[in-house]
Formats: C-alpha cells, structure tokens, sequence
C-alpha cells in the first residue's frame, strides 16, 4: 500500500484494487478450542519440542481461570496482569487434541470469552489504561511514528474488551494491511465481528475490509463464504469506505475482477509426493536395453569401497552406505546428482557427463572418513530451481574437522559455485532437509553447530543473504555407533504465506512467514529415533535395519496429509480451524505417494490402495522395495515404481501389476523421472534412460 496512510486505506477504489500484487497467505481464521485442554504426556511423546511456556507463568494463568470462575474478578485479573507482565519470551500452551498454541491467543481467548459480569468487572478495572494506551498510540501516529504495529498488537490482546478494544482492534487491522499480512487482517476485522457485538462500528463495512483481506491473501473459499452472506444480508445497500459511498454488490465484483497471485517457484523435491505431477500415461520399451547409461559405480571404486569396509570390520554393520540411491533431481535439460557431496550433471539428450564437483575416485579416498564419522546420507540433498541449483552437502575434504553440512547454489548449466554457507551470516549454521523456494526466497531447516535447536531460516536465492530466522524448538535426536547425532529430515510446505514445518520427529508447525512466529504445532506420538549403538546382534551380523520410507507431506484442499519416515500413521490435519481431521495407522516402510478423488496412494514392502472416505484398505500387492530413497512416479492412472527387481507398473483400477526388468541387475531400485521421451532412473549404481518412443536409438554413456 506504499505511503497510504491507515485512515486512506479504503479511500480510493481504483487505488484498492490495482495496489502492489497480493502477498499470499494463509493461516486458521478460527482460533483454537481452548477450553479443557489436554496436557502433553511426556511418556507418549517424546518426539520434537516446541518452546513450552515458563511453568510459573502456567501457574499464574490457573490462579486466573480458578478466580474467574469463582467470579472474583479483582483477584483473577491481578493474576492475568502478572500472566501479560511475564508473557514476553513467546512459549507455547497446550490446547485441545495434540495442539499447542501460543500464550498470547491463550490469553485472548480467555478475554472475549468471559461472562457479561466479567466483561464489566475487566473494563472496570482496565478502561483508563486502554485510553491511555490508546491515545498513546495515535499520538506516536500524529507524530510521524508509523511504526507502531507492537503497540497495537500488544493493546488489542489486552484491551480488547474495553471501551476501546474493538477501535483499536479496527485499526490494528489497517496496519497488517498496509503491511501485506492480509490474513492478519482478516482475522482481526472478523474478530471484531464476532466477539465485539456492541461495537459502534458498522459491521457491514468490517465484513467488506475482511473480504477484501481474503481475497488479496488469495483464500478464495472463505472469500465465497462471507461475500454470500453479505450479499444475501445486505443486497443493494450502500456503505462508506475511506470516506466514499460505494455499492456493496459493485465493490464486491470489483474485487473478483481483480487477480490473485500465487507461489511462482515451487521447487521439485526429492521423494515429495506433490512435485509427482500426474502426466500421461507412458508406454514401457519392449527391450530392456536403455538409450543411454551413465555410471557413477563401476566395478572398480565398488571394489575400493567395500574393501574399506571388509577391511575394517565395517562390513556388514556398514555395508548400506555403500548402496546409497543418491538425491536427484532435474530442469528437463539434465539430470542432477548429490552423491556423498560429489554434485554432477549428465545430459538428458547423450547421457554424457557435463560436469562434477569432484573425481568419483575421490569418494573411494574418502570412504572411510565416512564410515568413521557415519555420516548421514539422506542429509545430502538436491533441488533445482529456476537457473538455481540448491544443495545440501558435507565437503569430504572436511569430514575430520567435523564440518557441517552446507547449502550451497550452484549453476547448473556449469556447476560454478554462486554462493555458499561456507562463509558469512551462514557459516555457522548446519543445514538440514531440503530446501523449499516461494518466490525467490529460500526456506530452509537448520541447527547451530553447537546445539541441536531447529531454527527455520529464510534466505535470499539470488545472493544467499539470510533475512531472517526464527526458533522452531527441540528434536529428539538418535546416535550412531560414533555417538554422533542423528536427525530426522524436516519436510516443508508452503501455502499462502504460511511455512508448514514436518519435523518427522513428532510435530507439525505453522510458521506466519509475515509475523515470523509460531501460529500453532500439533503433536503426535512417534517411535524413539534408532540408536546405532544399541541394535541388536544375531550370530555375526547385526540386526537388518528396516527400509524406512522418505517422510512425505501433501496439502490439497486444505488439509495437510503427512506421514513420518519410520512412522505407524498417516495424519491429515485440517488447515482453516485446525484439527486433526483423522489419522490412520501405516507401515513404517510406507511412503504417501499419491492421492485422487477416492483413494490414497501408499508405496512400500506393499503399494496400497486406501478408500479416501471410510480409509479402508482396498488393495496391497506386495513389491520388492529395498532403498530407503525411493521415488515413484505416477503416468496417468498408473504408478511406476523402481525396486530391485525392475520397473514395477501398477494399475489401481484394475488391480493389476507388471515387470519391466530393465537393464541394471543387483542395484537397489530408487529414483524415477520422466523427461521428455525418456524414463530415467537414478540407482546406487547408475542413471539408466529408456527410450519412451519407438525406435528411439540407444547408445551407452559411462563414466
């Protein structure tokens, strides 16, 4: 809204609707259920923590709600004073079914909830302190302070119930507006509506400022929603906004012409279920033999490689990290490839290498190292975005110095370095999971070298420049045989201005990337992470670790549908209240790999087939599936799936399976793409094309 003031903000139509392009966003316009909430047990839940508020404080909001339900109000808002006078670190309270919200909207929950009587008894007692909080305010305003979105957030929380909490609130409105936090906004104007009834101020023209918040957030269906109604309650009428007269159906269909926007740069994860796009369906070769092979493997450093871990007594307890399916992703124009930090491109068109970062050889040099410190190799990840090639990766040059695991931009036409968290603000951070891109801004999960906190950060793509992070809380972390941490890989979503954070370690947490703060987590129970050092033995091997799937997360239609890797259950939460709309139980080597109008897609040691409604088991053919880092992909009404015994071609509808065997032999299955007229496949061994047309010629690349 530029330099409009707060005052103008609805003065001018023309200016309304042709002003910057909407920031989208989204967050619950509906707040929690607070009411008997239910507390964490700690003996079913020790998964990731959020920032839990100070027990004290706790202690003092009890001594307030046992006050005001005896009705002695001066006792209980002299405990809710010293609960807002202690309020200050921003911790987290428990509400209803697993959610946890943040003490501020505890606090206003309470407050527009109390009976008439109390009402009365708390604008007794605080009506001189919001005008003088009030006036306060807008004298900073008359003053050419317009930096006062604090002020008002913090006197709408506390004042809102007195004489001048719903004027205050109405302009705290203006302000998230000007500021492009459109839901912010709409929920504060809704908020007046709905828990300020006595206000002087005209409902119709608050309805009509939180409509046009809805629409610029891009949140449609609740636009539809309250527009119905204000047209079916106020057909024909008239209402002043900015000082104007306008026409409510007028207004209203003016802000339809009007467009949204949306995140224009969504990057293809590795093994996220969304970046599998339904395209058509494909014709397998009828010859096993593939346009192109490129080997990363060869006989030779798999020789050095597992003669390291022979030699060292590593070899069975070991032997997965030298099967490792690598991350990979691709622009269309070539493959890209993150294999123990050795980052290479082949050429989509030859299958010829175009460029790597380092010699294969030099992994078979440094194997040990990673042995030794046990490195983790689903932290190695890979996203191309735009003419940006993000990683996340360990140098191996380092691996004695303990380094942490970087992120990098790479081009990927040559592999040049644009920048990296090698140096500056970055340096000191230890990336993990993969990134996640929204309109050139990176966001991306990381722990401080020194502690195992989860922050979220968001960086600048174009230069690496972080611009801000925040605190998400704390994971429980396993170790390896080395007694080295190891963490669960966060999965993130965006949708309209809010970063859903999958900690794959027991929460899901909405982070207001406008507020830059927590908006609520759910917690859920979730398996103790494996400690290495504690499986168990049989005769001279150690226990096989199970094939644990990627954590996978879709949002479609507003519900967030997520699974953990290694975990027992499917969950789908409801995104606009939010609730746990329901969970279902699932093998830990399940992945969700797709959904449709009826069923949802699980792929595993089974592809399953589940009834979206009554979420019943329809079909479950079983399939060879061994590499942790499998990557299906869906062609039409089909999935195909690489496991290490081919291309499996599955037909839900018909219930029907068949074999591709493909070209490689003894690998361990794992990546899919489909570019152009080809279907690569990413193994521990090799990146494998087949032709997807007729009489396309083959010819063989290795490196």
């Amino acid at each position: 809204m530029g330099l409009m003031t707060r005052g103008s903000l609805f003065g001018a139509m023309g200016v309304l609707l042709l002003c910057c392009a909407p920031v989208a966003r989204a967050q619950p316009m509906a707040m929690l259920d607070i009411e008997a909430p239910v507390q964490e047990d700690p003996a079913k839940n020790k998964g990731f923590s959020v920032k839990k508020e100070d027990q004290k404080l706790i202690e003092q909001f009890e001594d307030f709600e046992r006050f005001r339900d005896k009705k002695v109000w001066d006792k209980a808002f002299k405990a809710l004073d010293a609960v807002l006078a202690a309020n200050k670190a921003g911790g987290m309270t428990p509400a209803k079914d697993g959610f946890w919200i943040p003490t501020r909207q505890k606090i206003f929950r309470s407050l527009v909830t109390l009976p008439p009587e109390g009402r009365d008894a708390y604008r007794l007692f605080n009506d001189a302190k919001a005008k003088q909080a009030w006036d306060q305010i807008r004298a900073h305003e008359a003053a050419g302070d317009a930096d006062t979105l604090a002020q008002l957030k913090s006197a709408v929380d506390q004042f809102f119930v007195t004489e001048v909490g719903d004027k205050a609130a109405d302009h705290l409105g203006d302000a998230l507006f000007e500021s492009g936090d459109f839901t912010g906004a709409a929920r504060v104007w809704e908020q007046v509506v709905r828990y300020a009834p006595g206000t002087s101020l005209s409902t119709l023209r608050l309805q009509l400022k939180q409509a046009t918040a809805l629409w610029r957030a891009g949140r449609t269906d609740q636009f539809k929603t309250l527009t119905a109604s204000i047209r079916e309650k106020h057909a024909g009428e008239m209402t002043k906004l900015g000082g104007k007269d306008v026409a409510v159906d007028s207004y209203i269909d003016a802000l339809i012409a009007t467009p949204t926007t949306t995140p224009s740069t969504q990057p293809s994860l590795t093994a996220d279920p969304e970046a599998l796009a339904a395209g058509p369906a494909v014709t397998l070769p009828a010859r096993d033999q593939p346009a192109w092979q490129s080997v990363f493997m060869d006989e030779q450093l798999a020789e050095k490689i597992f003669s390291q871990l022979n030699n060292n007594g590593w070899g069975q307890q070991m032997g997965g990290m030298a099967r490792v399916v690598p991350a990979a992703a691709t622009d269309g124009k070539r493959v890209y490839v993150n294999w123990y930090g050795i980052v290479f491109a082949v050429d989509v068109a030859s299958g010829k290498l175009v460029w790597w970062s380092k010699h294969f050889k030099e992994l078979g040099d440094k194997f040990n190292e990673l042995i030794q410190w046990q490195v983790d190799p689903s932290r190695f990840t890979i996203n191309v975005v735009g003419d940006s090639l993000l990683t996340v990766a360990v140098k191996l040059d380092k691996l004695n110095n303990q380094e942490p695991f970087r992120l990098s931009s790479l081009e990927p036409a040559t592999g040049k370095v644009k920048w990296s968290s090698d140096t500056g603000a970055l340096s000191g951070w230890a990336f993990i999971g993969a990134p996640l891109v929204v309109d050139g801004t990176i966001y991306v999960t990381a722990h401080p070298k020194d502690n195992q906190e989860i922050h979220l950060l968001s960086i600048a793509l174009a230069d690496g420049k972080m611009q801000w992070e925040t605190t998400l809380g704390q994971p429980q972390v396993g170790n390896n045989w080395r007694g080295m941490p190891v963490y669960s890989l966060p999965v993130l979503k965006h949708a309209m201005g809010m970063v859903y954070v999958m900690t794959n370690n027991g929460s899901v947490i909405a982070l207001d990337t406008v507020a830059r703060s927590i908006e609520w987590s759910f917690s859920y129970p979730t398996p103790p992470p494996q400690n290495e050092n504690n499986r168990m033995w049989g005769g001279n091997q150690m226990q096989k670790a199970p094939i644990e799937a990627p954590a996978t997360a879709v949002i479609e239609g507003g519900i967030l549908y997520y699974k953990d890797r290694a975990g027992t259950a499917i969950y789908a939460l409801d995104l606009s209240e939010p609730k746990l709309a329901w969970k279902r139980p699932a093998e830990q080597s399940d992945m969700l790999a797709g959904m449709d109008g009826s069923s949802l897609y699980l792929v595993g040691s089974n592809f399953s087939v589940i009834d979206r409604q009554s979420r019943v088991m329809q079909w479950s053919p079983t399939i060879p599936v061994m590499a942790d880092a499998m990557r299906p992909l869906i062609a039409g009404s089909e999935y195909l799936v690489f496991t290490s015994r081919g291309i499996y071609r599955i037909d839900p509808a018909k219930r029907d399976v068949n074999i591709f065997r493909g070209y490689e032999r003894d690998v361990m299955g794992g990546v899919m793409l489909r570019i152009g007229d080809k279907l690569v496949t990413v193994s521990n061994v090799a990146i494998t094309a087949y032709p997807l047309s007729a009489g396309a010629a083959g010819t063989s690349a290795s490196r």
